[in-house]
């Protein structure tokens, strides 16, 4: 006699074997998606953070090293900046001559200069420098200029902590990061002056410390990414641990 349909036992057994082979099948498929979603998470962390990290360094490359402050609570810097903006006029016009000369030549003569008197060869100094800032090159200090003694000496308001033989006149902004938010989720704004912009959002922390003698600082970000938090249960098991503990971070140097 020819069968023409299953038994009731294999039926079953096809059953089962559909459902064993459902089942891993799916959770393989979860698995894919998961380390898909995990490793764009990360790829996305490593660029933000290597993005937010290297973009504080670049202003502090331009701070004016002896006015770097770093808040003792919070470890955020502050500082004033010798960006191409905050150099002041160059040159003069002559109004007998018609020719433009040199206001400010940058030259500094090193034995004729003391603590705040400051000679500068080929200049034509003017009271309109009073006020204004000398930012010294080699040294990455500064100080006020108070008076004009002649056109070739100018005397500071304060005594730097060390002068070079090349300077410039600036008029520096004050600079500053600041932390926004709740904990662990904070916004990275830099402030301009008056003017504020936004560095980096989800924020884990931000350090700055000083090395070797102060002439080296030290940068270290770390960001949290709320998908990479949601696949690793960094609110169950994974709290406390790794990255959900510390966030993804990236360091940097920055020295004087």
């Amino acid at each position: 006699m020819v069968r023409r349909s299953f038994t009731l036992i294999e039926a079953v057994f096809v059953i089962v074997i559909l459902g064993i082979v459902g089942v891993a099948g799916s959770q393989a498929i979860l698995r894919v998606y998961e380390n898909y979603a995990l490793q764009r998470a990360f790829n996305r962390l490593e660029l933000e953070s290597r993005r937010v990290v290297e973009q504080v360094a670049r202003h502090l490359e331009y701070a004016i090293w002896d006015t770097i402050e770093l808040d003792s609570a919070t470890t955020l810097p502050s500082w004033r900046a010798k960006t191409m903006e905050a150099i002041w006029g160059t040159y003069v016009g002559d109004e007998t001559s018609g020719v433009n000369q040199s206001l400010f030549s940058g030259y500094i003569d090193l034995k004729n200069s003391s603590d705040t008197t400051i000679t500068t060869p080929l200049s034509n100094l003017n009271e309109t420098l009073v006020g204004k800032e000398l930012y010294f090159l080699r040294a990455n200090t500064h100080a006020p200029i108070q008076t004009i003694t002649d056109p070739t000496r100018l005397e500071l308001a304060s005594i730097p902590l060390e002068i070079s033989d090349a300077a410039y006149v600036i008029e520096p902004e004050t600079y500053s990061l600041e932390l926004v938010g709740a904990a662990d989720n904070q916004k990275l704004n830099l402030k301009i002056g008056d003017d504020e912009y936004l560095m980096a959002e989800h924020l884990h922390s931000l350090e700055l410390w000083r090395e070797g003698q102060g002439s080296l600082l030290r940068l270290r970000v770390c960001l949290r990414d709320e998908s990479l938090d949601r696949i690793l249960d960094c609110q169950g098991k994974g709290a406390g641990r790794g990255i959900c503990a510390e966030g993804f971070c990236k360091e940097s140097v920055v020295m004087r």
